[in-house]
């Protein structure tokens, strides 16, 4: 749904990928355990497919499935690929109104955050042709680069973050 730095580590939580109401034996297996968001698990709780029915009412697991067969974003929304893609969307409500508005708020803010990574970027590199040529002279220009520096910095550690890095900056840079 979103970055786990974001939304709060209390809101993922491990899976029984095959219940272990079902499974009692793989409880502890781990293989059998996901890190998983707690509104999926609760979704999925004991679900495990029919007997004919493994085929069309299966979720993809990510370690034994090639998850881009099944599932795919189309920018905010998930689209299915396969029967079992469709079953586990609706099963997990994938494309929930409330985590759809979630996903686009988290690309807006990433694409505010590389606009103005480009910005910065064209920013050192007027800075540094007009060092080149003498336009500006040498010590306002390492003072400019420096702080295009450090601002690039803190735009790149904001982007890991919103990437679901673990790096947190204190505070968020002015966009200009």
């Amino acid at each position: 749904m979103m970055p786990d730095t974001l939304a709060g580590y209390s809101t993922f939580g491990v899976d029984h990928y095959k219940p272990q109401k079902l499974f009692k034996n793989l409880a502890t297996t781990y293989s059998n355990l996901y890190y998983c968001c707690n509104a999926c698990n609760s979704s999925k709780n004991n679900h495990w497919p029919a007997l004919g029915k493994e085929k069309d009412e299966l979720i993809p697991n990510p370690c034994d499935h090639v998850m881009f067969e099944h599932l795919r974003f189309n920018n905010a929304e998930v689209e299915h690929k396969s029967k079992a893609g469709e079953f586990t969307k609706i099963l997990l409500d994938l494309n929930d109104p409330v985590v759809v508005h979630l996903r686009k708020t988290m690309l807006a803010t990433i694409g505010l955050w590389q606009s103005k990574e480009r910005e910065v970027k064209a920013f050192k590199s007027a800075i540094q042709a007009e060092q080149k040529t003498g336009v500006r002279n040498a010590a306002s220009c390492v003072a400019a680069l420096a702080a295009a520096d450090a601002e690039l910095v803190e735009i790149g550690a904001w982007l890991a973050v919103y990437a679901g890095g673990e790096f947190a900056p204190t505070k968020a840079p002015p966009l200009k």
